[in-house]
């Protein structure tokens, strides 16, 4: 078991661990990978955080699992987010598009959610204190309709050398561009993840929602060109205001 003492999460070393020799091709298309009992074994961790690095591989389309066999590396591999032409969404804090109206709503420390500290990768401060990250919320109208709100966070010592994330208007050159010219960090990459849920009380709120609504969420983390996160955003849509669509092959023959 390789020896870590970086914050990042102990799942998040396992999977890492694996995706290495996967697209290192240590692991080949097809070799099985140890058991969810052997990885908590050989990593010294529980259960469940072993189950959630196998997940971990497998939702990033590494490996597949075989019933009643194992985990297997896939036969089809993706490539490196880094190396895809990526779409993020659309960014909150630049121009807006026809028609639409953004205001930013506040802008402010706080402690964040443990979702958003895990992608952060933000651990708890000397003393044990809970990690401080910058947040800026704001929301999205065409017409009184509101269309989207999002969420972003980042990791609070930003704001030292980035001191407008800290101040409810928008940053006009995009917040990507700011850090850049004030942080010299770089954005190089980006992880989406899209889920449905309940609108929150909050959220049904500003979306002037019935409380029995879903809405869909979209997770972006934004990374720099040395891996580490700049940002988190979680941007929420009513219904019928936002479709996700992805096109892919289906015969083994047309995947690259």
């Amino acid at each position: 078991m390789p020896e870590h003492t970086d914050p990042v999460p102990r799942y998040r070393q396992i999977a890492q661990h694996y995706r290495d020799r996967i697209m290192g091709g240590v692991l080949r298309p097809g070799d099985e990978l140890p058991s969810e009992r052997r990885v908590a074994d050989e990593w010294d961790v529980a259960r469940p955080t072993a189950a959630r690095a196998l997940l971990t591989l497998r939702l990033d389309g590494l490996t597949e699992t075989r019933q009643g066999s194992g985990t297997y590396v896939a036969e089809v591999r993706p490539r490196h987010p880094r190396d895809e032409h990526h779409r993020p969404p659309r960014s909150g804090e630049g121009a807006d598009e026809p028609g639409e109206h953004t205001r930013i709503v506040d802008a402010d420390l706080v402690e964040p959610p443990a979702d958003v500290a895990d992608d952060l990768q933000l651990t708890a401060a000397a003393g044990g204190d809970a990690p401080r990250v910058v947040r800026r919320r704001r929301v999205v109208r065409v017409g009184r309709r509101v269309v989207e709100t999002s969420t972003s966070w980042f990791p609070a010592e930003l704001a030292d050398t980035a001191p407008r994330l800290l101040r409810a208007e928008r940053i006009r050159e995009g917040t990507a561009a700011y850090l850049e010219q004030s942080t010299g960090r770089r954005a190089g990459y980006a992880r989406d993840r899209a889920w449905a849920r309940t609108a929150g009380t909050e959220e049904r709120r500003t979306l002037g929602s019935p409380e029995d609504v879903a809405v869909l969420v979209v997770r972006h983390v934004v990374y720099d060109t040395t891996d580490q996160p700049l940002e988190a955003a979680d941007t929420i849509h009513p219904p019928g205001a936002a479709a996700v669509e992805r096109e892919y092959p289906l015969h083994p023959s047309q995947r690259e």
